[in-house]
């Protein structure tokens, strides 16, 4: 049986959940803010009464990169488990974006709060933020994308 476009949309869309959750889980541990000769990385911030904590990234990504996997796996295809999949990527890359954002603004206001005692230069948002936006960003698209996805 020759491939259609909309296996290829599947397929596409597995990959995107799949990658853009595994990339979310890494980022746990790339650094949000560095200078001063030391990184502050998500998986070090352990308050979970905020969305600014590298639990948050690690779960997010786990549920985008797991409904990856099962949607490219075509688990349940036939009933309603691939709309579930994409769904739960679609949930599990927004709960990443959501955690990034929040952290953002926190890191911005760490930074901030540090000028006032005139160590701003060499502080700077690290790299982890934008990887780990881009990643929910990738996840959450590949669900949507296998939300639309009927085959």
């Amino acid at each position: 049986m020759a491939p259609t476009a909309t296996s290829g949309t599947g397929q596409m869309a597995a990959l995107l959940a799949l990658a853009g959750g595994a990339v979310a889980v890494v980022s746990a541990w790339l650094p949000w803010i560095t200078g001063l000769g030391a990184d502050m990385k998500p998986i070090d911030v352990t308050d979970t009464s905020t969305l600014a904590c590298g639990y948050y990234l690690i779960i997010g990504g786990g549920i985008a990169a797991a409904c990856g996997l099962l949607l490219l796996m075509r688990f349940g295809r036939g009933t309603g488990l691939p709309m579930l999949f994409g769904l739960g990527a679609v949930i599990g890359g927004g709960l990443v974006i959501a955690a990034e954002y929040v952290a953002y603004g926190k890191v911005n206001d760490t930074i901030n709060a540090m000028s006032g005692y005139g160590v701003e230069a060499g502080i700077a948002v690290g790299y982890g933020l934008y990887v780990g936006i881009g990643a929910g960003i990738a996840g959450a698209l590949g669900g949507l994308l296998g939300l639309v996805n009927r085959s």
